[in-house]
C-alpha cells in the first residue's frame, strides 16, 4: 500500500469507515462530489473529510474538486499542488478538469505567463463533451496564439462551440457570417446567431440586434421601439459580469 493509500485508509478509519468504504469513495459519483464540494466551500467540516478522503483514494471528481480549492487559497506551494491535482483527475478522463487546466494555461495567472500549447493540449482533451473548451482553441486558432492563425479551423471550433450554446461563440459566428470573415457573407445565419445569443442575455448581441432594428440591417426592417427594448436590455445584461466560456 502506497503512502497516500494508507494515509487515506486511516483517515477514513478516523472517519468511521472500513477500508472497503474507503475504496468506494473511489467510486462516488459526481453529483455526490460536486454536492460535498459545495458544502465544504460553506464551511461544513462534515462534508470537507469525506471529499479529502474521496480525493485520497483517487476518486477523479474530488481529485479536482480539492484542486480547485487549493487553487482558490492563492498560496503558491498549495497552487501548485492544485494543478497537480487538476493533472491527475484529467488524466483519468475528468473532462472538466481538463477544461479547468486549458482555461488556467490561456489565461496565465499573476505569477505565470500563458502558455497556449499546454493550453491547446489540455482542451483539446475536453472537446469531446465541454463545448467551451472549443471555444477557447477557436480563440487559440484565430488570434495565432501558438503557430499560424487558422481561420478555417477556427470557424470549425467556433460552430462547435456555438450548437453547445456557447453563447461568446454565437456572438463571434454571428460577426463572422455578418462581415464575411471566413465565410460568405450571410445576414439571415448572422441573424439567428445574434438572436440565439441574445436568449443567452449576451450583452453584444443584444446590442447588435438593437442596431440592427434601428438601422434596418440583417434582413429587418426599421423599428425604433423594438430597438428601445434591445438597447434597454443590453443595459441591464452589461450590469452582470459575464460568465466565462
Amino acid at each position: 500500500m502506497t503512502r497516500t493509500l494508507r494515509i487515506g485508509a486511516l483517515l477514513a478509519v478516523l472517519l468511521g469507515l472500513s477500508v472497503a468504504a474507503y475504496g468506494g469513495l473511489r467510486h462516488l459519483s459526481a453529483p455526490r462530489i460536486d454536492l460535498l464540494a459545495m458544502q465544504a466551500s460553506q464551511g461544513r467540516e462534515a462534508a470537507r473529510w469525506p471529499l479529502e478522503a474521496a480525493a485520497l483514494a483517487g476518486n477523479a471528481r474530488a481529485l479536482r474538486a480539492r484542486g480547485l480549492s487549493l487553487l482558490a487559497q492563492g498560496h503558491p506551494q498549495r497552487m501548485k499542488h492544485g494543478m497537480e491535482l487538476l493533472e491527475r483527475a484529467a488524466r483519468q478522463g475528468e473532462q472538466d478538469a481538463a477544461l479547468d487546466l486549458g482555461r488556467l494555461y490561456f489565461h496565465g495567472a499573476k505569477d505565470r505567463l500563458p502558455d497556449y500549447a499546454l493550453a491547446r493540449y489540455w482542451l483539446e482533451q475536453a472537446t469531446a463533451s465541454r463545448p467551451a473548451a472549443s471555444y477557447y482553441l477557436a480563440l487559440i486558432e484565430r488570434n495565432g496564439l501558438n503557430g499560424p492563425a487558422n481561420p478555417v479551423r477556427a470557424l470549425e471550433q467556433l460552430q462547435r462551440a456555438a450548437d453547445g450554446g456557447i453563447a461568446e461563440a454565437l456572438f463571434l459566428l454571428g460577426n463572422a457570417y455578418r462581415y464575411g470573415e471566413g465565410v460568405d457573407r450571410d445576414d439571415a445565419r448572422a441573424l439567428a446567431c445574434f438572436q440565439q445569443a441574445a436568449t443567452l442575455e449576451h450583452a453584444g448581441a443584444l446590442q447588435a440586434l438593437a442596431l440592427a432594428h434601428a438601422h434596418g440591417e440583417l434582413g429587418l426592417l426599421p423599428d425604433d421601439s423594438q430597438a428601445s427594448v434591445l438597447f434597454s436590455l443590453a443595459h441591464d445584461a452589461l450590469q452582470s459580469p459575464p460568465r466565462e466560456p
